[in-house]
């Protein structure tokens, strides 16, 4: 039979003194029932029906439960650092009540069910029931009236702290200087870090906020590239945008959460072409081309105007094209009958059948000068020489040219054919006698030579000279 450790109760007077054993009410009960109300022998306890845990066997007051709860031992068991309470030992703290004997300068410590500790406070020896100031209040106190007084360097401002950090004295201990927030440092120095940066000791360091979480790029499904500093989302293909906003391109839409897949724009009637022209879907988007018989961008579209000269085609192989009306071959020219049709690139032209006509003021095919008609389609050269009609002189000779005829001065005149006056002869010559031509002229026996009277004049052909006589000298003139 074990006995329990004891509490008070307000049954009633009796049951105070009682001290419970520490077993089920109902055991306790059974056991005393068959042992005949009656507790084991030698325990020291009592049998109590109204017991405070139930009927039961209980320690007597001024007694305790032994450590097995098996024996009432007498309250005195419990010094000399405990006393009975309520049927149990309960610790006698020292400290509090004033009996441990420690120095009023100790530091008392109680230790349950046993003697308490004294020990000198901080500046203070001895062995704790007495304690003598030291003196030595180190480098943080100072000593005052026989006691360490701590000294606040931060209110003396000799704590060493940079000029943005927080300073907090400690008691009789270093001060602790703190950077502010976002500022590398011991607290001696401080660097404020910049934005996109955080600090690392006495530096600042980039905040890589792709793996620390800072960045929204999820929020958009794009990826994260730290820089230093900040950072940059990228859309994932094939998204576009600037990283915070992504998005299908465009002729595009979403298909999952992954994927883009074309939109027909011309299916769903999305496209922008003109009435006139045929949507053709792409990807991505569409293109819209005028339809046959129209012309633009395909977003406006306008009946095709050809070019005067020029014809739209609606099949053929240059089928949607402007192309060449062949006026002479539709008979469409107005060419005269003495002309032949030239096709041309938008137009046509008519040319006379032979070079022997010209075209008049009116585009008319007439004969040139010095061609007279022969028949319809020709004309042929007329003789100004055997007709007399080329005008030439009578000191000329006439030559029929082809539209015309040369007139050219006979010999001993000069002129342009239609006009010849003789030809006047070169120094030294004179006219022929028979009118026509030049012969030599006599200088020495026509007088005209110039010599001098002491000299002899030689004629020459076209000259003459003059030789001094025996006994002269000179030129001879």
């Amino acid at each position: 039979m074990s006995v329990t450790s004891p509490r008070r109760s307000g049954r009633s007077p009796r049951l105070l003194a009682l001290l419970a054993l520490f077993m089920p009410g109902i055991a306790a009960c059974d056991s005393a029932e068959k042992q005949g109300q009656s507790c084991p022998e030698g325990s020291g306890s009592v049998f109590v029906e109204d017991g405070p845990d139930g009927p039961g066997c209980y320690c007597p007051a001024g007694t305790v439960a032994n450590a097995t709860a098996t024996q009432c031992l007498p309250g005195s068991s419990c010094a000399p650092f405990g006393r009975a309470e309520g049927g149990v030992c309960v610790d006698i703290d020292e400290c509090q009540e004033g009996t441990a004997g420690c120095d009023a300068n100790a530091i008392c410590t109680n230790k349950p069910n046993a003697a308490p500790t004294c020990a000198c406070k901080p500046d203070f020896s001895g062995d704790g029931t007495t304690c003598t100031f030291s003196g030595d209040c180190g480098a943080f106190a100072r000593p005052v009236d026989d006691a360490c007084i701590d000294i606040d360097e931060c209110q003396e401002d000799t704590a060493g702290c940079a000029a943005t950090a927080t300073c907090r004295n400690n008691d009789k201990a270093p001060p602790t200087c703190t950077c502010p927030a976002n500022n590398a440092g011991d607290g001696k120095t401080c660097i404020p870090c910049e934005a996109g940066q955080k600090p690392s000791g006495n530096a600042c360091v980039d905040v890589d906020e792709c793996a620390d979480g800072l960045d929204n790029c999820a929020e958009t499904g794009s990826v994260c590239t730290n820089l230093s500093p900040g950072f940059s989302c990228r859309c994932k293909a094939p998204f576009v945008g600037d990283g915070t906003t992504c998005a299908c391109p465009s002729g595009q839409e979403p298909s999952g959460a992954a994927s883009c897949v074309d939109i027909d724009e011309c299916a769903r009637d999305l496209d922008d072409c003109d009435p006139n022209a045929t949507c053709r879907n792409t990807f991505p988007g569409f293109t819209c081309k005028c339809k046959l018989g129209f012309d633009g961008d395909g977003q406006h579209c306008l009946p095709v105007v050809c070019p005067p000269g020029y014809e739209f085609k609606t099949s053929g192989t240059f089928a949607g094209t402007c192309q060449d009306i062949d006026e002479c071959f539709t008979d469409t020219d107005g060419c005269d009958a003495n002309q032949i049709c030239i096709n041309l690139r938008g137009s046509f032209r008519c040319d006379c059948m032979s070079s022997s006509f010209v075209k008049d003021a009116d585009g008319h095919c007439v004969c040139k000068p010095g061609y007279a008609p022969n028949g319809a389609n020709s004309c042929s050269d007329i003789n100004e020489c055997t007709n007399n009609v080329a005008g030439c002189s009578a000191n000329a000779t006439c030559t029929n040219l082809d539209g015309g005829a040369l007139c050219r001065c006979k010999p001993g005149f000069q002129g342009d054919g239609k006009t010849c006056d003789p030809t006047p002869c070169a120094a030294g010559y004179q006219t022929a006698p028979s009118g026509t031509g030049c012969v030599d002229a006599n200088e020495c026996a026509l007088g005209v030579a110039g010599c001098s009277a002491n000299a002899d004049c030689f004629n020459t052909v076209g000259s003459f000279t003059c030789r001094c006589k025996e006994g002269y000298t000179g030129n001879g003139q």
